[in-house]
């Protein structure tokens, strides 16, 4: 019996994972392009859906200005990446004449803003993907209330461009990459918005923002693009700035709201609480307290895209403690990019501002997403910025070279340079180059070699380096700085060893690096010290003792840039602050704080991102700064071409003007020795002039120098005004070459260094050395006084223990026997007594040289009360065997006076392994020169020819008279009355004869003060002539610099005196000769002699024994010393044998018997009796030594010898104590002890292999390194850049250091010895009592402090630029550094507040997830709480979390948590995640993703739980198979953007996304599958899953394509909807993104991908179609086109049907139109124009039959033309009416065989009764023409909404019935025959199940019956039911 199956409806939704016998009641087994909630509200009815209306075509609609609302031309000066009047459908038209994506869209109200990339000419050449110029525009649209565009704003953002003119921005986005865009709206004047692309920087602009044209593309950033530059002092002015030092810089910020990163810092600028009005009353400060002072300051070439700066001020009040932050001001910036301000008072300090400042913002650049919550901007999977240039890149490493592998002679760099070594002996150090002239390629760079064998150690102590590698591989072309004191012949040609390093290939001709480099040289930089003159006595008390007003010079580091070494590239300026000079002035400390002479400094180049943030530090090489001695030669940079290499003529090097080597100090008025070093001829071959060579005083020296004068016999002077005392900073040059790919990265550059810490160093103390002096002898107190029996010289007389009360107060005797007598002290004393005259009175030496010329003085100069002694030798008779030494000093021991040690900054700590080394000769500075006029200029000669020795060295003076002056009476005359004469009577001043010193009385006219001054006289004799064995040997002519050894003597006869009998004074009766050879069998200090050829690797150093800080007063016991006998080596010469250390000096002192081994100090007095001349000059007095260090030594090292006489005699024995008596003409002068003007200075060294831990890669790369030159912006493109660093950690200036104080005032002077030192401490800025201030504490009275100056140092005024520290790049960090896990977060933004806080991300304000569950790939605020998803968990962050507690009281509610804006997370799920983050969607109610994993679509709801939607309704199986194959779970990456996953890019039609339609409450999920669909997928990823043989399916024909895999799109779109938590249906359209507005979803018309822009064969024609000829592969031209065989794809088609050149810039409104399925109006299939087609190919069954409005005649081949619609200009098409059905499976009595005769189906359809091209059908005529008929309701034609079914059972195979009437539908249709059996008939339409090719009934347990409709009209199924009977077969 018949039975008719029962309604069950559709309230289940779409299920497919049961059997089709247990088909859940209420659901339906598939579903096409319907929906369940209907039209009019009504629920679970089958309705076709909606189609899609459009609502903006953004090629088409006018486009108003943002603020005028004038309508913008869309020409082309615009670039509205379209041409719509092109042709587009001609084969030779543009096929990608829209090749642009809507990328990102933000929905705020009725306005939804619009992100637009595109490339950008429509009508120029398409680039390849390789050279893409993609433009990005953005739009806002306004919506009225029925939905429609009221109208449509161009934003212009970034718009104009004065290099291109105006255009849209290039931003490097990608359409083919979706942004994800946030926004926040709080008013009219406040809303902005924030996108990402997981590619480039955040980004954000305000929509209301005025300028938004005006904005530079990289304002945009989160952090913009930023040129810096680095703030400069210009004046210290008065304020209330409190001592200590400061620093400053500052960020840019733009009225949007934007703001850079912060400013390199600038140098450091000390304060001081002193009155600034003079030298004197200017020193170092109290710490904190407040100043009278403040700074005027200046920065140029700022960022003039930003509107504003906000300055900072880094406060430092003690060293290395943490500064404080306040901010100083906020200033715009004017067009001339110029800013000055002041800062005179610190307020606003900002709470932990270091942080502010060192830490950096946004130290992230990309992120993956982004949300907003609370207020706070979220962004998670970030990458750390690529602010880093790697050595692969830049290539700045130097190789330095030894003498021998220098390039002789100029011009010679145009060669690949062979040989020198990397600064290191690690081989893992690498050099790379590159081919010049090619575009950087990183498969190009190769290695070019690695490090040598270098050894850092080799000379850091002292171990001659001439031989190592130390030079720049060619000579170069010099010029001569200074031609007054050098005769000069011609400056041309000149070719010198330089100084230096050189990268590899730097300037090598065709072999030059294109990885470019850099090239270092050596500068000093002078600044005046002081301008008072050692003036004797001085009788006020204003006069200062030092002082200087001249300013410190402008210097500019950084202007030079391009290979003219011309551009300016900087105006910055370093200036001096105020008058004062020397390094009080805050601009010489600050900006000229130099190097130590003789250190190795490690250095770096500092790298700064286009963002002007720090990157990294690339390492140049630890360089050996040069010594002392070393020939210095400097970059002419007014007259150089930079870039080029040391020997091309365009590199000019030149002297320095104020000396020749790189000697600490120079004094105007001190003629010093010519500079040459015997291992480098070019040091010193300078020529000659002709007018020289002619003077008989060249032909006299010529006969004893036959190979010409050494170079020391040359006079040099500064050439600077007279009077002055120069210190010397010492800098370093590098010139960089930057290559172009270097230079697109960087904003700019800055040498760094290592931080020299205390293990780091090799010299570990420096100062100023003082002889120790034995006094009195072990033996008894009683030989330390003058006897009878024992003389004590010329004019000493028998003084007894006992008797000194009448001579200098009580008891001094006792003192002096108890602090002094039997030990050694330092020598401070007095020797201005050196004679007597006929009546007993006492002679005193007469320093004063204004009359002695070259020669005359014979023995040396002479100094009264400072200086140093010699060595000397010398024979008791002419028989005598044993020569005798002069011992009162010690060779062994000494004291030095080291700045770093007495303030306490750098104690002194012993080291076994420490040395000491002689560095500097210096010499007092006398008054001498600059009072004589004769000896301060040269007159019209040869620039002072030839010049001597010291201060009075010159022969020819002021005359030319004198030229022509016989030599021998040049010579002539009789000095010794000048240098030893009689002042006369007790009544005449005895400080007229100093000038050496000053002298003040202070006290009772007998009692005062002495101050000494020295400045630089040699640097070369210690380190190569003193200590260079075998330096005497007249053999050794290497050695021949101050003495021309040629086997003659030519000054042998300089010391024929009379020697003076000594008998009635030593009672010896024995006689000193005059003929004793100085050339004698002895080395000098005991040393073995040894050959020429082995002397290159000697030291001129000595090892400590001993040593430690004394203080003042201190005894040092003998055990202390080490113990040197007489038989040691070299003990004769000197030693200390039971004695101990003293800290005490005598004043007037006389010497024991001059003779033997023993001599020493005595106390005594003048043999003037009448008591009237005793004084401090005549009668011993005891004075107490202050602060120094001992030293111990194991070789003699300390007598200093007189370089001045060896030049004179040309001998370098002769000296004073070689003639320690001298008789001329009746005037007895005691000579030998009297000292010379000179000390020596000295370093304390030791080896350190460790130095800044080490030399190897791993090494390097942990090097921390600090802010050394100034910063260097690129500011000219140019690779050539100059930079001159000074930044180091060593102030050159004075220092005056208190040597004794006067504890017993009686006939007492203390003294201060004032020189020029290298130290850790601004030595000019001490604190205190000082003689900078002009005080002297003498120390008279010592029961009330002060007892002696002060050594008060403000140590913060030796803080470095160290706040900021820097890395280097290690091997792992060469990539971007990716942080997958990581959340960060903003500052919170405030209501109302302008700047914009979302653009701040602090650095600790981050987060971190658990990595183990893979990277986040999505957050998002559902119900305003921060969800998090990551691949394989997801979950919540606790923002702000709201933790409340009931009180004691049950009331009230107590707020607690942790105060972090996240506090913690929880996971919600760590088996659920997401790898598409464009699938999470959310709703009110749920949160939705899609875990490709698992092919799970999932919803976390409002009740907290998780549920699979795929799982509980049955629809796991339809989610599978839309993942089943191609690359959704593909780890390759876009080449793009490595960071974005092929198979998350829904706009490159990879990846699954959706979204949420609030006017249905339905869920949209598309699954967009390309599945190896184009060309550049088939050919660069060729792994992947295919569908094997597979028949894939055309989704607008519900046909097989009969194609293979790889060129198949298994796309689908899913619909879940809420109401009724059901999966609805599938969708034929697979939009590349879902765009939410106003409650409502639109699309673009773009559906397929597409990748580049022509044939990658470069064919130009496309009449062949899309498909390559070649290879069948389709795409291939335009990827992305829909077809898939020749059939469809035939020759003379152009199918745009699914192209992205179809509508990208559309919008259309989801469901938007009254027409049923078709969701794009203008979808059409189409004919080219002007194409005839055959008839029957036309109408074939299987192929598309194109239609058009009219069609002529068939011709006479049978062909149908195709004709061109005239009014559209468009050819002829037909729209696309999608199908749409549902398949529904009858279950009645699933347990049963059923035959199945009918299926009923209900439904409502709509009438019309207008025709309408949408509903008509074609009939054919009897003549063959086709007229058209209307289908209407009255006709009962259900074909025009129903177009077959399909049914089958589980025993019956599918069939397909085609629902039509005889009149041919206007759908293609495969059917063969007409099938009239269906009614439609009260509603129900009745369809048997069968038909004539099936005639058999369904059999089965079920039916599957699927029925499918085309048409534009609404149709409703409310049932589908069966009429079965029971089988029985």
């Amino acid at each position: 019996m018949s039975q008719k199956s029962a309604p069950k409806g559709f309230s289940k939704g779409l299920v497919t994972d049961v059997d089709p016998r247990y088909q859940l009641e209420g659901s339906y087994r598939d579903a096409m392009n319907v929906k369940l909630v209907n039209t009019d509200g009504t629920t679970f009815t089958i309705e076709n859906i909606n189609g899609n209306r459009q609502v903006l075509n953004l090629d088409e609609v006018a486009k108003l200005h943002l603020y005028t609302g004038e309508e913008v031309e869309s020409d082309q000066s615009d670039n509205y990446f379209t041409d719509i009047n092109q042709a587009p459908f001609n084969t030779n038209g543009d096929p990608m004449r829209q090749c642009a994506n809507i990328v990102g869209h933000f929905s705020f109200r009725n306005e939804l803003v619009i992100i637009v990339c595109g490339y950008l000419f429509w009508n120029q050449p398409r680039g390849s993907q390789d050279n893409e110029d993609f433009r990005t525009a953005f739009f806002k649209i306004v919506f009225d209330a029925d939905n429609n565009v009221e109208k449509v704003i161009d934003l212009r953002v970034a718009y104009v461009n004065l290099i291109d003119g105006n255009q849209f921005p290039n931003l490097n986005m990608n359409p083919l990459i979706k942004c994800r865009v946030e926004g926040i709206i709080e008013n009219d004047a406040i809303s902005r918005i924030y996108w990402t692309d997981n590619k480039n920087p955040l980004r954000t602009f305000s929509l209301n923002d005025p300028e938004l044209f005006t904005m530079s593309p990289s304002e945009l950033d989160i952090t913009p693009k930023a040129d810096h530059n680095q703030i400069a002092l210009r004046q210290t002015l008065s304020g209330s700035l409190p001592v200590g030092v400061y620093q400053y810089c500052y960020k840019y910020i733009t009225d949007a709201g934007s703001e850079s990163g912060i400013s390199p810092l600038s140098n450091i600028y000390h304060i001081s609480n002193t009155s600034s009005q003079n030298y004197s009353t200017y020193y170092g400060g109290t710490p904190g307290a407040l100043s009278n002072d403040g700074f005027l300051l200046r920065i140029t070439n700022l960022d003039t895209r930003f509107d504003a700066i906000v300055i900072y001020a880094v406060y430092y009040n003690a060293l290395g403690a943490v500064p404080q932050v306040s901010e100083v001001a906020t200033r715009n910036i004017l067009a001339d990019g110029v800013v000055e301000f002041k800062h005179t008072a610190l307020l606003t300090v900002i709470e932990n501002g270091v942080e502010n400042i060192l830490i950096p913002t946004n130290t992230w650049d990309v992120c993956k997403d982004i949300a907003i919550k609370d207020n706070v901007l979220f962004a998670a999977n970030l990458r750390q910025k690529r602010n880093f240039i790697t050595e692969q890149e830049w290539n700045v490493k130097v190789k330095r070279y030894t003498l021998a592998q220098v390039t002789p002679g100029a011009n010679t760099g145009n060669v690949l340079h062979a040989g020198g070594s990397l600064l290191t002996n690690d081989p893992n150090v690498k050099d790379y180059t590159h081919p010049i002239g090619e575009e950087y390629d990183p498969a190009l760079v190769t290695e070019a070699g690695s490090a040598t064998l270098f050894d850092s150690t080799v000379g850091q102590i002292g171990n001659r380096q001439h031989n190592y590698y130390r030079y720049l591989p060619t000579q170069g072309t010099c010029v001569w700085g200074n031609g007054k004191f050098l005769p000069i012949l011609d400056n041309a040609g000149s070719s010198r060893n330089i100084l230096g390093g050189m990268s590899h290939g730097y300037y090598g001709g065709a072999d030059t690096n294109g990885l470019g480099g850099c090239m270092f040289s050596f500068r000093q930089i002078p600044k005046t010290s002081d301008t008072i003159i050692n003036r004797g006595g001085i009788l006020d008390n204003q006069t200062p003792f030092i002082s200087t007003n001249v300013p410190s010079d402008t210097i500019q580091t950084d202007n030079l840039a391009g290979a003219t070494g011309a551009t300016n590239n900087v105006d910055t300026e370093y200036t001096a602050s105020f008058s004062i000079g020397s390094n009080k002035d805050p601009h010489a400390s600050g900006n000229k704080r130099g190097y130590q002479r003789g250190e190795v400094y490690r250095f770096g180049v500092l790298v700064y991102d286009l963002n002007g943030d720090p990157g990294n530090v690339l390492w140049i090489g630890d360089i050996k700064m040069p010594e002392h001695y070393d020939k210095a030669w400097e970059l002419d940079l007014d007259n150089t071409n930079l870039g080029r290499d040391a020997s091309n003529d365009e590199t000019i090097w030149r002297e320095n003007p104020f000396t020749q080597d790189y000697r600490m100090s120079v004094h105007t008025d001190m003629v010093v020795p010519g500079h040459g070093v015997q291992y480098d001829t070019t040091s010193y071959d300078s020529p000659v002039s002709t007018e020289f060579l002619a003077t008989t005083i060249y032909q006299s020296l010529a006969t004893y120098n036959t190979a010409g004068v050494p170079p020391q016999m040359y006079g040099f002077s500064a050439d600077a005004p007279s009077g002055r005392h120069y210190t010397m900073d010492l800098a370093i040059d590098f010139t960089f070459k930057i290559p172009a790919h270097v230079r697109n990265k960087i904003s700019g550059f800055r040498i760094c260094r290592a931080e020299r810490r205390e293990t780091d160093r090799t010299i570990i103390q420096s100062g100023l050395i003082n002889q120790i002096c034995n006094y009195g002898d072990p033996r008894g107190l009683e030989y330390g006084y003058v006897s009878d029996s024992e003389g004590g010289g010329i004019d000493a007389k028998k003084v007894q223990a006992g008797d000194t009360a009448a001579i200098v107060g009580e008891n001094i005797d006792e003192v002096y026997d108890t602090v002094l007598n039997g030990y050694c002290g330092i020598n401070a004393g007095s020797n201005s007594v050196v004679a007597k005259d006929s009546n007993g009175k006492p002679r005193y030496i007469n320093e004063s040289e204004s009359n002695l010329h070259l020669l005359q003085n014979r023995y040396g100069s002479g100094c009264g009360e400072f200086g140093s002694y010699g060595f000397g030798m010398f024979a008791e008779s002419t028989t005598d065997t044993e020569s005798r030494y002069h011992v009162h000093t010690q060779s062994r021991a000494a004291v030095m006076y080291s700045p770093d040690s007495t303030f306490g900054i750098r104690p002194y700590a012993f080291s076994g392994d420490h040395v000491l080394r002689i560095e500097s000769i210096m010499k007092l500075y006398s008054e001498e020169r600059s009072s004589n006029t004769d000896l301060q200029e040269t007159g019209t000669f040869i620039g002072s020819a030839l010049t001597f020795g010291y201060d009075s060295w010159s022969v020819l003076q002021a005359t030319n008279s004198d030229v022509t002056g016989n030599f021998t009476t040049a010579m002539g005359g009789d000095p010794l009355a000048l240098q030893y004469q009689s002042l006369g009577n007790s009544d005449d001043k005895r400080e007229n004869g100093l000038i050496f010193s000053t002298k003040k009385t202070t006290k009772d006219d007998e009692s005062g003060v002495m101050v000494g001054k020295v400045a630089v006289l040699d640097t070369y004799f210690n380190p190569y002539c003193r200590n260079y064995q075998g330096y005497y040997d007249a053999g050794f002519i290497t050695t021949q610099q101050y003495v021309k050894m040629g086997g003659v003597n030519i000054y042998s006869e300089a010391f024929l005196y009379t020697v003076k009998d000594i008998s009635s004074y030593v009672g010896t009766g024995n006689s000193f000769v005059s003929n004793f050879n100085p050339h004698h069998e002895y080395n000098i200090y005991a040393l073995t002699n040894v050959t020429a050829n082995s002397n290159s690797n000697q030291n001129y150093f000595t090892l400590i024994d001993n040593a430690k800080e004394i203080g003042q007063g201190e005894f040092v016991s003998k055990d202390f010393f080490t113990q040197y006998k007489a038989a040691d080596a070299g003990g004769a010469s000197s030693f200390i044998e039971n004695r101990g250390f003293s800290n005490f000096t005598l004043g007037a002192r006389y010497i024991r018997r001059p003779n033997g081994y023993g001599n020493n100090w005595m106390y005594g007095k003048s043999t003037d009796t009448d008591g009237v001349n005793l004084n401090y000059e005549t009668v011993s007095t005891l004075q107490m030594g202050t602060r120094a260090i001992l030293l111990n030594t194991n070789r003699p090292l300390f007598h200093v010898e007189d370089i001045m006489q060896v030049i004179k005699s040309q001998d370098y024995v002769w000296n004073k104590a070689c003639k320690p008596i001298i008789d001329s003409d009746g005037l007895d002068a005691l000579h030998g002890t009297v000292p010379q003007p000179l000390y020596a200075y000295a370093n304390v060294f030791k080896v350190n292999a460790g130095q800044y831990g080490g030399q190897s890669l791993e090494a390097i790369q942990k090097t921390r390194w600090i802010n050394a030159g100034n910063f260097h912006p690129i500011n000219i493109d140019n690779q050539h850049h100059h930079t001159t660093v000074l930044g180091g950690d060593t102030f050159v200036g004075l220092y005056s250091h208190q040597m004794t104080t006067s504890p017993y005032p009686e006939k007492s002077y203390s003294k201060w010895i004032v020189f020029p030192c290298e130290s850790f401490v601004n030595t000019e800025m001490r604190s205190g009592l000082h003689l900078g201030a002009n005080d002297h504490i003498e120390g008279f009275d010592q029961d009330n402090p002060p007892f002696s100056n002060d050594w008060f140092y403000n140590d913060v005024y030796s803080q470095e630029n160290n706040l900021k520290s820097y890395l280097s790049l290690q091997d792992d960090d060469q990539q971007y550094t990716d942080l997958p896990v990581e959340i960060a977060y903003s500052k919170t933004k405030l209501s109302g507040e302008q700047t914009d806080a979302f653009r701040t991300f602090p650095i600790f304000n981050f987060y971190d997830v658990e990595a183990i569950y893979g990277q986040i790939n999505r957050i998002i605020n559902f119900q305003n709480e921060i969800h998090f998803f990551q691949e394989n968990a997801f979950g919540q962050l606790l923002v702000n979390p709201r933790t409340f507690l009931q009180d004691t009281s049950g009331v009230d509610s107590i707020f607690t948590g942790s105060g972090d804006t996240i506090e913690s997370h929880q996971y919600i799920s760590i088996k659920y995640g997401t790898k598409h983050m464009h699938s999470v969607v959310a709703s009110e109610r749920n949160l939705f993703f899609f875990d490709i994993r698992f092919a799970k679509l999932l919803k976390y709801g409002s009740d907290k739980k998780l549920v699979s939607i795929s799982d509980d309704l049955g629809t796991r199986d339809l989610f599978e198979k839309a993942v089943a194959y191609g690359r959704l779970k593909s780890e390759e990456r876009f080449y793009d953007a490595q960071r974005v996953h092929l198979c998350d890019m829904p706009l490159y039609h990879v990846g699954v996304h959706g979204a949420f339609d609030y006017s249905s409450n339905s869920l949209y999920m598309t699954f967009s599958d390309r599945l190896r669909f184009d060309h550049y997928d088939v050919v660069n990823n060729p792994n992947g899953n295919l569908i094997e043989d597979s028949e894939a399916t055309d989704p607008y024909t519900n046909q097989n394509t009969n194609t293979t895999g790889d060129k198949v799109v298994t796309s689908s779109t899913i619909r879940y909807n809420e109401d009724v938590n059901a999966v609805i249906s599938k969708y034929s359209v697979y939009p590349q993104q879902w765009i939410e507005h106003d409650g409502f979803l639109y699309t673009p018309q773009s559906r397929l991908p597409w990748l580049s822009y022509e044939d990658l064969e470069g064919e130009a024609s496309i009449t062949t179609g899309f498909r390559h000829a070649d290879d069948n592969n389709f795409g291939r031209r335009l990827f992305g086109v829909h077809g898939f065989s020749d059939r469809v794809n035939m020759p003379g088609y152009n199918y745009y049907t699914h192209e992205l050149s179809m509508g990208p810039l559309q919008l259309w409104m989801w469901e938007g139109s009254e027409e049923k399925t078709i969701f794009f109006q203008d979808e059409f299939l189409h004919h080219p124009l002007g194409i005839s087609v055959p008839y029957e190919e036309l109408y074939a069954e299987d192929s598309y039959p194109l239609y058009a409005q009219t069609i002529e005649d068939v011709d006479e081949d049978g062909n149908v033309e195709m004709l061109f619609d005239t009014d559209t200009q468009k050819d002829f098409a037909r729209r696309i009416i999608h199908k749409s059905y549902i398949e529904k499976i009858i279950t009645d009595a699933p347990g049963e065989n059923k035959k199945f005769d009918n299926l009923n189906i209900v439904s409502t359809i709509k009438s019309n009764n207008n025709p309408s091209n949408n509903i008509l059908s074609y009939l054919t005529n009897t003549d063959g023409t086709t007229r058209v008929v209307t289908r209407n309701e009255e006709n009962l034609n259900v074909s025009m909404y129903f177009e077959d079914l399909h049914f089958e059972s589980d025993s019956f195979p599918r069939t397909r019935i085609d629902i039509r009437t005889t009149n041919t539908p206007g759908y293609p249709s495969t059917t063969l025959f007409e099938d009239t059996l269906h009614k439609y008939r009260e509603g129900i339409l009745r369809i048997p199940l069968r038909n004539r090719q099936s005639t058999q009934r369904a059999i089965g347990t079920y039916l599957s019956a699927n029925l499918s409709a085309r048409t534009t009209e609404k149709f409703n199924i409310f049932a589908i039911m069966a009429k079965y009977r029971k089988s029985y077969n």
